[in-house]
């Protein structure tokens, strides 16, 4: 009798064992062979076209051959430094042609095996975490499920983001343009003071302009970044946000050296001597351009 409950109670801790990591494993294990897409070790779709840092174009068939979802790298449209970051992917979903920009911070993928895994299951690889994907099936029976790809879609399109970044941009030049140039004695000499971690820039007694300075780590190359700003006496609105502070323009100096200049919404080649100890060569440049 003894030796029986044991072995039911051996029985059950394995069952329950078994339902605990059937239960934890809310995921599908993806992964491409080949141009087969396999989930759990099944056929699952097809994939065509290529994956790279330099340009993605490709796509998430049927096992029949159809196509289902399209994929192209995408880069927001701007020169502003800020928004360097800003990319992902334009997917389409087929036939019915509905579209959307899906962003992926902080990360590239470079091979099939990502891509698709963001693609179909949100996974951005930016974290070992696996709680925040998307455990509903795009693809069932050799087709879209087209409900499951309206949810998807309302959760994963970076419409919004695009859409206040471009509002965000507008609105800031709006603002620069009511603070510059600040009228002020131009033969005064300018004065720079190291204050609280940052650079202060004076002329004729009134404050011009913030400078952060920062070398970019891990860099294959020597690289600074020179970041010029102002505090705002009343901040400005974007979408439900406040900014207090206004970045008038940002200095990339490695190899190919640029400022870009908010104002403008651009960005110009410069030359300095150094590229540490630039602050002076590039406030030389922006008062020249009447951007301070």
């Amino acid at each position: 009798m003894k030796k029986n409950t044991l072995y039911f109670v051996a029985a059950m801790t394995l069952a329950s064992a078994q339902g605990f990591a059937q239960e934890a494993k809310e995921y599908h294990d993806i992964d491409v062979k080949k141009d087969v897409i396999v989930r759990d070790k099944a056929p699952y779709a097809r994939f065509a076209g290529k994956v790279g840092m330099s340009k993605t174009d490709c796509a998430v068939l049927s096992l029949n051959g159809d196509t289902l979802i399209s994929i192209k790298g995408w880069d927001y449209n701007s020169e502003n430094p800020q928004f360097s970051l800003m990319h992902g992917y334009k997917v389409v979903f087929k036939p019915s042609g509905k579209s959307m920009i899906k962003l992926l911070p902080n990360v590239s993928l470079i091979s099939k095996n990502h891509v698709v895994d963001f693609i179909l299951q949100n996974r951005s690889f930016s974290s070992s975490r696996r709680d925040s994907e998307f455990k509903k099936d795009l693809i069932a029976g050799n087709a879209l499920d087209e409900a499951v790809v309206d949810e998807y879609i309302a959760l994963y399109s970076g419409e919004a983001e695009i859409k206040n970044a471009d509002e965000y941009q507008a609105k800031e030049k709006e603002v620069i343009k009511t603070l510059y140039p600040v009228k002020r004695d131009l033969n005064m000499p300018l004065s720079y003071k190291y204050e609280g971690g940052v650079t202060n820039v004076y002329q004729d007694g009134t404050k011009l302009v913030t400078i952060k300075k920062e070398q970019k780590a891990n860099s294959m190359s020597e690289e600074w970044i020179y970041t010029f700003s102002k505090e705002l006496v009343e901040p400005f609105h974007v979408g439900d946000k406040k900014f207090y502070s206004i970045t008038i323009a940002t200095a990339t100096l490695n190899s190919f050296p640029k400022l870009y200049v908010n104002a403008q919404g651009k960005a110009q080649s410069v030359k300095v001597a150094s590229m540490g100890n630039a602050e002076s060569a590039l406030v030389d440049i922006l008062v020249a351009n009447k951007d301070l």
